[in-house]
């Protein structure tokens, strides 16, 4: 497995939604390669702090801020 495949398959991992062959061998890639362990790490602190937030956490100024970018910006 190369770090590209194993960024691909990391939401599979964590939600549980992958055979136990692949997770074999995300497993032994997560443990042979620092930089996917730093990245997994990274992504699964992600998870948790996003999982935090509610809407009204969000100032109104940044919510319009953001929706001018999102609308800009996607295609």
């Amino acid at each position: 497995m190369r770090c590209e495949d194993l960024v691909g398959l990391i939401i599979d991992y964590t939600e549980g939604n992958m055979s136990p062959v692949l997770r074999k061998e995300f497993e032994r890639h997560i443990g042979d390669c620092s930089s996917c362990v730093a990245f997994f790490d990274t992504y699964k602190k992600t998870s948790e702090i996003t999982r935090t937030i509610c809407c009204e956490d969000i100032p109104p100024d940044v919510k319009d801020r953001l929706k001018l970018f999102l609308k800009k910006n996607i295609r």
